[in-house]
């Protein structure tokens, strides 16, 4: 603390944190893009949900150089009916000529205290990798790792892959093409009943306010949705165009007097899909789906990729033929409430990409 101080993260402060990340993360030449200073300021300062209580912090030095950063994005949540503030923490940057100093963990510890009730981040990525050490060493909460499951489902036979090597031992892919191609037509027939009576709806912000009447009974923790924010974070999303384009829609039920969920993907242009969010009522999971990867299917995508979005909506993948497998990333969650670690190892909540990580991802702007 000798050579610098720590303090709150201030408008002021964007161009040299856009330099810090251009130079870590896009590993170019600490000059970003106005657009990537743009999108700092919207996410940091016009955010609705921006809170005094949930700063970011910055460590400069006394030459006046921000050299370390580290982000809290606040989420307001629900929890036992009570509303309580979050955060989702991201974007741990510490410049190269100034780690294995203790920068890290001086920022979780003044990130921590007094902080709110629970903190987040994705392990999987690289800068939740750096989060994940410097909070075991720091906070005195509890930690708990969601399990990182995940489930895909296969939209195009490999004879895309083929084409991709060059056609190399066609005769020799023949049976596989084939097998999946028939497994591919199993599972578009075992759809199309699921999908009578659908009609295509972009997600309106008044749409996620609905979410407690969908969630199963006995959930306990879930965000607190308001127009506003859900307007303010659908705009957002949508301008990561490192992620993919931004594709997402109601279900609307058989009857038409009402809505059986709603879903938020990225589609990328690999052709991969990866689901930000899906939400769905009791008895509905497989109809959401379904509609979800005809959607995926019908804009081009070759495949789809979701995590873990509860027990139910996993069962309902699995029984329509998608990979259920396990992979690196997962949400580390940071609590002293015992109550609420309670509820998340129990897993009453719901949390989504869309309050853990649609915002990461700035490569290339």
């Amino acid at each position: 603390m000798a050579e610098g101080r720590l303090r709150h993260f201030e408008p002021g402060d964007i161009p040299r944190i856009a330099s810090l990340y251009d130079r870590i993360f896009d590993r170019g030449e600490g000059k970003p893009s106005p657009r990537l200073c743009d999108h700092f300021d919207e996410m940091f300062f016009k955010n609705p949900w921006a809170d005094p209580l949930v700063p970011s912090w910055v460590y400069e030095t006394n030459q006046g150089d921000v050299v370390a950063f580290n982000a809290s994005h606040p989420r307001r949540m629900v929890f036992d009916g009570e509303p309580v503030m979050c955060a989702a923490t991201g974007y741990w940057m510490v410049a190269e000529e100034y780690r294995g100093r203790g920068l890290g963990s001086l920022l979780a510890r003044h990130s921590a205290e007094p902080g709110p009730v629970l903190s987040y981040t994705d392990t999987g990525r690289p800068y939740g990798t750096l989060g994940r050490g410097v909070w075991q060493r720091t906070t005195r909460g509890g930690r708990i790792l969601v399990a990182g499951i995940q489930w895909e489902c296969v939209l195009r036979s490999s004879r895309l892959h083929d084409a991709a090597k060059g056609g190399v031992d066609r005769i020799l892919r023949l049976p596989r093409r084939m097998v999946d191609e028939a497994r591919l037509r199993r599972r578009r027939s075992r759809m199309e009943p699921l999908l009578e009576g659908t009609r295509m709806s972009e997600v309106a912000p008044s749409t996620m306010e609905r979410l407690p009447e969908m969630l199963p009974p006995g959930t306990r923790l879930y965000p607190q949705y308001d127009a506003e924010y859900c307007s303010w974070l659908i705009k957002m999303t949508s301008s990561i165009f490192t992620r993919g384009e931004l594709r997402h829609s109601t279900v609307v039920s058989r009857d038409g007097g009402g809505i059986d969920g709603w879903y938020f993907i990225y589609l990328a242009k690999t052709g991969k899909a990866e689901v930000l969010q899906v939400v769905s009522k009791l008895g509905a999971h497989e109809r959401v789906l379904a509609q979800l990867l005809s959607h995926a299917y019908a804009v081009g995508a070759n495949s789809v990729m979701g995590h873990w979005s509860g027990h139910d909506v996993l069962l309902a993948a699995q029984s329509m033929g998608c990979h259920i497998g396990y992979v690196p990333s997962r949400t580390s969650i940071y609590t002293r409430n015992t109550e609420m670690m309670r509820a998340v190892m129990c897993g009453d909540y719901f949390l989504s990409r869309f309050e853990g990580d649609s915002w990461l991802d700035l490569s290339h702007r």
